[in-house]
């Protein structure tokens, strides 16, 4: 059990997952897609996670070696999981909940999240001496009740008088147009404001004095990174996704109705009707 408003740090990531609350993640369902969709997908709800590939279980193994905490990782010696030797060893570590890896991909692993932790310290002054995989839990108020929240915090440094937090995402791609589309497919606006929520509930006295940053980590060669604060209207528009969540997400707990999608029309995005603009001023 877990006590409202309050940071732990005792928690391992699968201890965390399996815990109620509404997280960002699955605000982000809920709003993206539907309720129904977020029942599903929540560990105490429908429990349906998406089965682990091996690029999630490489990203896992890098996050945790840049944090120094995080998801358990095995590396195991084999040069492929083709013997039935090899395919025992990664079952059974896989059934006491750690991640199997070759020993040759944890090699290349490490020594990509080497080269990410020097250049967040080298080029932005970044030394990840804080908190890493800091759980938060706390209460949001909606109109139809008390609803508890939950989020896992990268890392954070939280001081008597300020808190900075940092959130690591690995990507391909860390140009500015490229991670501004994946923080709006993702849901990356109402997770940082959920996150300075959870802070400014846990802490409310530091409420105004809680920096938020993204470090968006390419894990190719040259292994670029680019670490961006979000701007006045990011935080506006995830702030009012996150009450919206928020609110919908009490509804649906205080009626135990989690209804799929309801739409009655549907619209053409802005780029077709300024394509359409376009062909009409080319035909003229």
């Amino acid at each position: 059990m877990t006590t409202a408003n309050c940071f732990r740090d005792d928690l391992s990531p699968d201890a965390y997952h399996k815990l109620p609350g509404l997280s960002s993640s699955i605000a982000n369902v809920l709003i993206n897609q539907s309720p129904a969709h977020a029942y599903h997908m929540h560990p105490t709800m429908g429990g349906n996670r998406r089965p682990a590939t091996k690029d999630m279980d490489k990203g896992t193994m890098i996050h945790t070696l840049i944090l120094g905490k995080g998801k358990s990782i095995a590396a195991l010696p084999f040069d492929d999981w083709r013997t039935k030797a090899a395919r025992e060893q990664r079952d059974y570590v896989a059934s006491l909940g750690a991640v199997p890896v070759l020993e040759c991909d944890y090699v290349e692993a490490k020594a990509t999240a080497d080269v990410i932790i020097r250049n967040l310290r080298e080029r932005d002054g970044i030394e990840l001496n804080g908190q890493s995989e800091l759980a938060a839990f706390w209460n949001e108020l909606a109109p139809k009740g008390v609803v508890a929240c939950r989020g896992q915090l990268d890392h954070a440094w939280i001081r008597d008088n300020s808190a900075d937090i940092l959130d690591l995402k690995k990507c391909v791609d860390a140009s500015k147009g490229a991670i501004e589309r994946s923080a709006e497919r993702y849901g990356y606006a109402m997770q940082s404001a959920a996150y300075r929520r959870a802070v400014s509930i846990i802490r409310p006295d530091l409420a105004g004095r809680i920096r938020f940053r993204f470090a968006f980590v390419e894990l190719e060669p040259p292994y670029a990174h680019n670490v961006v604060e979000p701007d006045g209207v990011f935080s506006e528009i995830g702030e009012q996704r996150w009450f919206t969540a928020v609110n919908k997400w009490a509804e649906c707990l205080a009626t135990n109705n989690w209804p799929a999608y309801a739409d009655k029309f549907i619209s053409a995005p802005a780029w077709a009707l300024n394509k359409l603009i376009n062909e009409m001023e080319e035909a003229a």
